[in-house]
């Protein structure tokens, strides 16, 4: 039912017409990953390597229509929406006492960005006579251990 749902959002469509990533044509493209994050984030997936039980499961390649990407593919994937230049001019722009930066987002990032309008768009004009929507926002507290962190600016 998901996958149904993210498809009459066109979902995978509006990924095509957006975001261009792939520079072979060999593998899944880029709403398959799309996709397969989505999937992912259904089924309660904590980390990239739970995409392994996904391609295990023969019943979810069936739902899908094709393989999940392995940690590592995803991985990769991901890597691809980071720009290090964009990262370099934050750190550049720090003012005196300032040690965290927020780098501005990528052109990956706006596509996706640009997909979430979309299926918001496609949402409203199927349900044109809701005015009110409810965000749920989930305030979970990620640890992490990234070198780069930094301690945030206090003030």
């Amino acid at each position: 039912m998901f996958l149904r749902a993210v498809r009459s959002l066109d979902v995978p469509g509006s990924v095509k017409r957006h975001l261009r990533l792939k520079q072979r044509e060999r593998g899944l493209d880029e709403a398959a990953y799309v996709e397969s994050f989505l999937t992912l984030n259904a089924v309660s997936g904590d980390c990239l390597e739970d995409f392994d039980q996904l391609r295990e499961a023969p019943d979810v390649t069936q739902m899908a229509g094709y393989t999940m990407p392995s940690a590592e593919a995803a991985r990769k994937f991901l890597y691809r929406f980071h720009e290090d230049g964009l990262i370099e001019q934050a750190q550049r722009e720090l003012g005196g006492d300032q040690v965290s930066y927020t780098p501005e987002e990528s052109a990956p990032l706006l596509a996706l960005a640009q997909v979430n309008q979309d299926v918001v768009r496609e949402l409203g004009r199927r349900c044109a006579e809701h005015k009110i929507a409810t965000v749920d926002l989930d305030s979970t507290i990620i640890e992490s251990w990234k070198k780069e962190a930094k301690e945030p600016t206090k003030g």
